[in-house]
C-alpha cells in the first residue's frame, strides 16, 4: 500500500497546535473580514497560527461571514457571543480560548499593521519577554490614522492612565499587542474586564514585574466600518481609572452607579423646586413627583451607561423600570430606618445621613444588578 507522505505531512501540520493565536474582536465588521484574512496569510508565512474572531452578535452578520471563511480555512475560528458585550471582555475570552503559547490582539479594521506580527513574535521569543506592545508614540511610530481629534483624545487618555501603570508604556491605549497566554491566565480574574482598553486594564492589574518591549508602528486609515468611540466608552474608561485608583475596594460599576445617583439628586431638587416654589403645588405631591422623575432618570442613565452591555430595550425596558422603582423604594425605606436608628444612638446628624445614603446606594446597586439587570457583571 502506497503512503502519501505529503498528505501525512499536511495532516500533521494541521493537527499541530498553533504557536500564535491572533484574537480579533468584531462588531459590525463584515466589510473587513475578506481583507484582514488575506493580509494575515501573507504576513504570517512560515508561522503556525490561527485567528479567533470574537463577535458580539453583529447586526450586519459579521459572524456569518466568518463562518463562511472558516469552512474553507482551518486557521479561522469564531466565538459568537449573544448576551455578553464589550471589546475588553471579547479580547479576554478570545485569549483564554487559545491553545497557543502566545496570543496577539488587533482590530479588524486594518488600522493595525499586521506585517508587524512576525517581528513582535520574534521579539517575544528571543527576548524572553512577557509582553510586546505596538506603539504609535515612540520614534518611527505614527497615530495619523486616528485623525486629529481622536489622536488628541488618545494622547489625553494616555496621560491620565500613567498613574495606573505597573510598566511605563508610551501607548497603554494601544489595541495592538502580543503576550504569553500564561500571563492572561494568571491575571484574568483580577481584570476590570469592561470598556475598550484591555491593554491598560492588563498593565494596571499586573501583580509582578514583567519583561516587555514596545515596537513602533504607523496606524493606518480605517478600511471600512465606524469608530466604536462613544460617550459610554469614555465613561467606562474613567470608571476603570477611578476603580483602579480605589484599589477595587468598591465594585467597578458601583462607582458609575453612584455618579448616576448624584445626578439624580440634582434632578430631584430641580423638580421639587420647580413644582413647589414656582408652580405652587402641594409639597407632598411635588415631593412624590420629584422622587419618581429622579428615579426614572437614574434608571435611564444606568441602563444607558452603567449596565450598557445588558441594556434593556422594548418591553424589557418597562419591566426593568418597574423593578428599579421597587428596588429603590425598598432602599429608601431601609436607609430611612437605618438613619433614624443611628440618630437615636446619638450619632451626629450628618453621620447618620451619610451612612443612610451609603446603605441605600449599596442596596439599590446590589438589588438592581440582580433583579433589574439580571445578566450584568457587577464586579
Amino acid at each position: 500500500m502506497k503512503v502519501d507522505n505529503n498528505s501525512n505531512s499536511e495532516s500533521h501540520e494541521t493537527c499541530r497546535p498553533p504557536e500564535l493565536t491572533v484574537v480579533i474582536p468584531t462588531f459590525n465588521e463584515i466589510g473587513n473580514i475578506d481583507s484582514i484574512l488575506p493580509a494575515l496569510h501573507k504576513a504570517l508565512v512560515g508561522i503556525h497560527w490561527e485567528v479567533i474572531f470574537v463577535d458580539d452578535d453583529s447586526a450586519d452578520h459579521t459572524a456569518a461571514r466568518v463562518r463562511e471563511r472558516a469552512c474553507t480555512d482551518p486557521r479561522v475560528r469564531l466565538i459568537h457571543r449573544l448576551s455578553i458585550k464589550g471589546l475588553s471582555s471579547a479580547c479576554v475570552e478570545g485569549m483564554l480560548s487559545s491553545t497557543a503559547p502566545v496570543v496577539a490582539v488587533m482590530d479588524a479594521d486594518m488600522q493595525h499593521d499586521e506585517t508587524l506580527l512576525p517581528e513582535m513574535l520574534h521579539s517575544l521569543n528571543t527576548g524572553n519577554l512577557d509582553l510586546v506592545v505596538a506603539s504609535r508614540y515612540i520614534e518611527k511610530g505614527d497615530a495619523g490614522g486616528l485623525g486629529v481629534q481622536r489622536a488628541r483624545i488618545s494622547r489625553a487618555a494616555n496621560y491620565l492612565s500613567q498613574a495606573l501603570l505597573k510598566v511605563p508604556l508610551s501607548d497603554p491605549m494601544s489595541g495592538f499587542f502580543m503576550l504569553r497566554r500564561e500571563l492572561i491566565e494568571e491575571i484574568y480574574p483580577m481584570l476590570y474586564g469592561q470598556g475598550f482598553k484591555i491593554l491598560l486594564d492588563i498593565c494596571a492589574t499586573l501583580p509582578r514585574e514583567i519583561n516587555y518591549c514596545e515596537l513602533p508602528y504607523s496606524m493606518r486609515e480605517r478600511h471600512t466600518g465606524n469608530s466604536k468611540l462613544s460617550s459610554g466608552v469614555m465613561l467606562e474608561f474613567f470608571n476603570l481609572l477611578v476603580s483602579r485608583l480605589a484599589n477595587r475596594y468598591l465594585p467597578a460599576k458601583f462607582i458609575l452607579f453612584s455618579l448616576v445617583g448624584l445626578s439624580g439628586v440634582v434632578v430631584h431638587m430641580a423638580i421639587l423646586t420647580l413644582l413647589y416654589r414656582y408652580f405652587l403645588l402641594d409639597f407632598q405631591l411635588s415631593l412624590v413627583a420629584a422622587i419618581l422623575v429622579s428615579m426614572t432618570t437614574n434608571f435611564i442613565l444606568n441602563n444607558r451607561f452603567t449596565f450598557r452591555e445588558v441594556k434593556l430595550t422594548g418591553i424589557g425596558f418597562f419591566h426593568g423600570l418597574l423593578s428599579f422603582y421597587a428596588v429603590c423604594s425598598i432602599g429608601a425605606a431601609i436607609g430611612f430606618v437605618t438613619g433614624i436608628y443611628l440618630y437615636s444612638l446619638s450619632f451626629p446628624w450628618w453621620a447618620s445621613g451619610l451612612i443612610t445614603t451609603v446603605v441605600s446606594a449599596l442596596w439599590n446597586f446590589s438589588m438592581s444588578s440582580i433583579f433589574t439587570w439580571k445578566s450584568a457583571d457587577s464586579t
